[in-house]
């Protein structure tokens, strides 16, 4: 199945003739601020109309100064409490020119004594304090100005402030919110029709994230509320916080209809039915727009429609998700969860009466299997592209089992370019093992950097009848020297299918072509997948169901396996799947596979003090490189290790003399490596004969060299 979104992110280039603030204000409307209206009269903006934030129709209110319409102003009588207004981009722009625009009808109510205020991303411009719980809270403040403090100034009528390199105000700022704080005298009627502020280029940051999608149902599903509760915009959407759980009636009682969660699952029902899936690979199509624009896309995955669980603290270290007496009036009921719906209801005194709040992440606290994943790494804009055919991508790396996902895309440009994303599409499928399947890895530990250990690898899966089953297995190992000494199901070692003839250079082709029809019988290949670059351990039975484990009897597989490992720690991941059914890879999870082993994981480690490379071999020593096909190529092999990121890699061959001849070189990171050498120089020519001297060269944090001699004979 697949899923693609069309039109998704445009990047929107600001100039003279487009006005940020109508821009915010429209923006706002549109649903994509969430619940933050940027024309707010508090610091951080209010809350949309019907939650108590600022009116967007009628003649006078603060959006009313971001309407596009002159003849609409926010009017006010001059006092402590209503001296101006704020407008937050909820992202940085280069700022060249702010405009104010009395009512044509009413020029004298120009205000004419006023500061412009605005934050950007300068260090002053956020300020940092503890909390009484002692957690770092950081938060903008708006203090620096814009301009200098304007002192009755009832003439130009329409007032403009124009940043530029050789104008009065100096160059564009960088700004995120601008604040206009009047200082007229108290008790005096002054009035805006717009605020304008105009910038050039795109924004130099900006976040977003897609709803939360659902993929269980037959037909995927996002889950999207609306602002039914506002009259003049009905259909504006909105996040799930702006259902709040209010006594509507004041009768000092909450009815279910009063309740955050219940109006919201009347627009996306919470517990709408829904099977887990297995997660393939994520492709977006898009274009920069200018130069250095990029995004950064990341994803996670769930359980449930709650990102985050709310919690009350019972001890040092320890939290449980359920609460032992009612937050507000008689809700919740004494020993209910709280969940995101309900919390995002409560006022910020009633929200203080839960200690302690953080992420549904996966797990099974408190008896409460499931949660969320955190982002993952960011993928760079390159790396998922969808190739001319279709096809390309990268792998989720997501658990599987989950039904929810959901994407985040950071966009960061210098001002000049922007990045647009026509599409994100991402497949799924049915897992072939509905209840999952465990691994485990033993030892967990390994005594040598570079040299063969042996292996225990258990796979235990949960099958049920109609669960399609799997006859293809696939280990991540760090090297092609990795191999399966033998396969047991229940204790019982199968039989290796052994190729009739020499197995292809294709390793990977011959397992595919191959057919196990019989039970008791494996076959097995080492091969290099260009598509992630990674060594894979591969493996092929006949079709494995529930018949094969019967649910209650522990049955298991163990595949006995010897590997060297190049790293302090190795992560042996494994994937299963049916080539006979159109489905996609099911990844294994990390578990207790089995109960004799006592690791319940796939990693690896290794204490070594030894340094980051190490030559094994040179074959063949002597090389005849004369073209007759016997002995032509003499094959550095060597490892490298400790690496944490990739290196340069590179072996470099002198004459007796020191003069240079070749240089093999690559980039990658710890594992095993071979390169040839064809016995020619730099020019192409073929070396005279003699003994020759090479250098194997890591550059590393820790770099390290290895020498040894090379003969070429005719």
């Amino acid at each position: 199945m697949r899923f693609i979104p069309r039109d998704l992110l445009r990047p929107i280039r600001t100039d003279g003739m487009r006005n940020m603030v109508t821009l915010a204000g429209d923006r706002f409307l549109s649903g994509a601020f969430g619940p933050v209206d940027p024309m707010g009269g508090s610091r951080w903006g209010a809350l949309s109309s019907h939650s108590g934030g600022v009116p967007h129709a009628g003649t006078s209110g603060y959006a009313q100064v971001a309407d596009g319409n002159i003849f609409t102003a926010r009017s006010t009588s001059q006092a402590s409490y209503s001296r101006g207004f704020e407008v937050h981009f909820l992202s940085l722009f280069y700022l060249h020119l702010i405009r104010l625009r009395p009512r044509p009808d009413f020029p004298d109510r120009t205000p004419t004594t006023f500061d412009i205020l605005y934050a950007g991303d300068e260090d002053r411009h956020f300020r940092e304090s503890l909390s009484g719980r002692g957690e770092l809270n950081r938060r903008m403040v708006v203090t620096d100005p814009v301009v200098p403090r304007q002192i009755d100034q009832p003439r130009p009528v329409v007032k403009e402030y124009r940043f530029e390199e050789s104008g009065d105000f100096g160059t564009p700022p960088r700004v995120r919110i601008l604040n206009f704080w009047s200082a007229m005298p108290e008790g005096q009627t002054w009035e805006l029709a717009e605020f304008e502020a105009y910038g050039s280029g795109y924004a130099l940051e900006a976040s977003y994230v897609t709803e939360i999608i659902d993929v269980g149902p037959d037909r995927t599903r996002f889950r999207r509320y609306f602002d039914d509760s506002d009259p003049l915009n009905p259909n504006r959407p909105v996040t799930f916080e702006s259902f709040r759980t209010l006594d509507a009636n004041r009768d000092g009682l909450l009815q279910p209809e009063e309740r955050a969660d219940v109006k919201a699952a009347a627009q996306f029902d919470p517990d709408a039915s829904g099977r887990p899936v297995t997660w393939g690979r994520v492709r977006w199509h898009g274009q920069v727009e200018g130069k250095n624009g990029d995004v950064r896309v990341r994803v996670r995955s769930g359980t449930s429609l709650d990102t985050r669980v709310y919690t009350r603290k019972v001890g040092k270290g320890v939290v449980s998700p359920f609460i032992d007496q009612s937050i507000v009036l008689d809700w919740p009921t004494p020993g209910d969860r709280i969940d995101a719906f309900s919390f995002a209801g409560l006022t910020g005194l009633q929200r203080s009466q839960v200690r302690n709040l953080q992420a549904n992440a996966v797990g099974n606290e408190d008896g409460l299997v499931g949660g969320w994943t955190p982002w993952s790494a960011p993928f760079a804009f390159e790396e998922g592209l969808v190739e001319r055919d279709g096809n390309g991508g990268v792998l989720l790396p997501l658990l599987p089992l989950h039904r929810y996902i959901q994407f985040r895309f950071d966009f960061v440009n210098e001002g000049e370019s922007g990045v647009s994303l026509d599409y994100l599409e991402f497949d799924f499928s049915e897992p072939v093992v509905t209840r999952g399947i465990v691994a485990e890895i033993f030892p967990d530990t390994a005594s040598h950097l570079a040299i063969a250990s042996s292996f225990e690898y258990v796979l235990k899966p949960d099958m049920a009848s109609t669960d399609a089953g799997f006859n293809r297995i696939e280990i991540l190992v760090p090297s092609q020297e990795a191999r399966v000494g033998s396969l047991l199901i229940d204790d019982l070692a199968w039989e290796r299918v052994l190729p009739t003839a020499e197995v292809p250079q294709n390793r990977r082709a011959w397992l595919d072509t191959l057919t196990v029809a019989q039970t008791g019988r494996f076959a097995t290949v080492t091969y290099f997948d260009s598509t992630d670059g990674a060594y894979k351990l591969g493996i092929k039975t006949a079709e494995l169901t529930a018949v094969d484990f019967p649910r209650g009897q522990d049955a298991e597989m163990t595949i006995v396996l010897t590997s060297p490992v190049f790293r302090l720690l190795t992560r042996f991941r494994s994937w299963i799947w049916n080539d006979t059914v159109d489905l996609d890879l099911q990844p294994t999870q990390p578990g207790n596979a089995s109960d004799r082993l006592p690791t319940d994981e796939v990693v690896v480690t290794v204490q070594s003090n030894q340094q980051t490379s190490k030559l094994r071999s040179v074959v063949p020593n002597p090389f005849t490189p004369n073209g007759d096909g016997i002995n032509d190529t003499a094959v550095f092999g060597f490892g490298v290790f400790l690496l944490t990121a990739d290196a340069g890699i590179s072996i470099e061959i002198f004459g007796l003399d020191g003069r240079p001849v070749k240089r093999l070189g690559l980039t990658g990171g710890a594992g095993d490596y071979q390169l040839p050498w064809d016995g020619r120089d730099e020019a192409g020519r073929l070396v005279p004969p003699g003994i020759y001297v090479f250098r194997l060269d890591v550059n590393s944090d820790s770099p390290a060299e290895r020498t040894g001699t090379v003969t070429v004979v005719y």
